[in-house]
């Protein structure tokens, strides 16, 4: 099913998973620009959301919220 998501939806689900990231990956990620961190958010949503995958679904299985 193909949803219409606007841009402030899709910020906020940038948001949520960069959050996520920090809180589980802390360590991993310790050292990597803050920049980088959001641009690998954005494009990750973005090419979600371009391959018409359910976002709403993919984000509860994870609790993404």
């Amino acid at each position: 099913m193909r949803y219409d998501i606007n841009d402030l939806e899709l910020q906020n689900m940038v948001n949520n998973i960069k959050k996520r990231l920090i809180e589980t990956y802390k360590d991993e990620i310790d050292g990597i620009d803050e920049h980088c961190i959001n641009t690998l958010t954005q494009n990750f949503i973005l090419q979600l959301d371009q391959e018409n995958i359910d976002l709403d679904k993919l984000m509860d299985q994870h609790n993404i919220l």
